[in-house]
């Protein structure tokens, strides 16, 4: 579902996930980002809690539960004061500023201006950003029942620190996207928003884990491979399994119902 976080990952896989995920099942969520699979899930009634290590999303995400309308006011005006130059020194120093609602405003129209959703880098247009944006904030606290979203900030180096106190009653929810897997099996990320997938550290992680996990990926042949003793489901952009490849747009991995 669309959130008021710009992502270039579009997520289809959510009507697969409630297909399979028992209602009375806690569900742990980790890498909080745009919130997609987190906020549909929430929405559709699953006991769903989304973690981040990453206090810059923690602050946005909670600041949009406290008051989104203040966010879009603070947004708005930015906009029509802002030039490039005074853009790429927010890149760099948004982190600095004192008030969360001023950062969290920011991290927005830094996410809108974008072209793939990065905010503390990358490529701009100020004219990806309109009133419209701030509508849509505000459209989305107002027409969700946004007291289902839950959320945590936890304070540690590494995403998957938090691993060793989920629950084995609790299944793990990683919506991972794209990975690129090259000789270093490495993405780099920069930011205090962006997370360090180091596919190598993560494929080792899921191997090893022994409680229930789901991990969604954007479609790569490696990961069928490589999660072949796991449950390896291909969906198509409708949503839908599918067992041909081509049609393949997110592979989810799961271990539910593995011994």
């Amino acid at each position: 579902m669309k959130t008021p976080v710009k992502s270039n990952t579009h997520y289809v896989s959510a009507d697969y996930l409630k297909s399979i995920i028992p209602k009375e099942r806690k569900i742990i969520s980790l890498i909080l980002s745009s919130g997609q699979i987190e906020c549909d899930l929430a929405f559709n009634d699953f006991n769903i809690t989304a973690f981040t290590n990453r206090w810059a999303n923690y602050e946005f995400w909670d600041s949009i539960l406290k008051d989104p309308y203040k966010i879009a006011d603070l947004a708005d005006g930015m906009h029509k004061q802002l030039n490039p130059q005074m853009v790429f020194l927010l890149q760099n120093n948004w982190v600095k500023m004192k008030d969360p609602f001023f950062r969290s405003a920011i991290y927005f129209i830094l996410n809108r201006y974008s072209y793939d959703g990065t905010i503390s880098h990358g490529d701009f247009n100020s004219s990806n950003y309109s009133a419209i944006c701030s509508r849509s904030l505000i459209n989305f606290y107002e027409n969700n029942e946004i007291e289902k979203i839950k959320i945590k900030y936890y304070k540690a180096e590494k995403y998957y620190d938090v691993l060793e106190d989920i629950d084995p009653s609790e299944i793990l929810l990683l919506p991972v996207g794209p990975i690129k897997i090259g000789p270093l099996n490495k993405n780099i990320y920069t930011g205090h928003e962006m997370y360090d997938l180091d596919y190598g550290v993560l494929r080792k992680l899921l191997r090893d884990y022994q409680k229930d996990f789901i991990a969604i990926f954007k479609y790569n042949k490696k990961i069928i491979d490589d999660f072949r003793h796991n449950n390896v489901i291909m969906i198509d952009d409708a949503g839908i399994a599918t067992e041909n490849s081509r049609a393949c747009n997110e592979i989810v991995v799961h271990n539910l119902g593995v011994k």
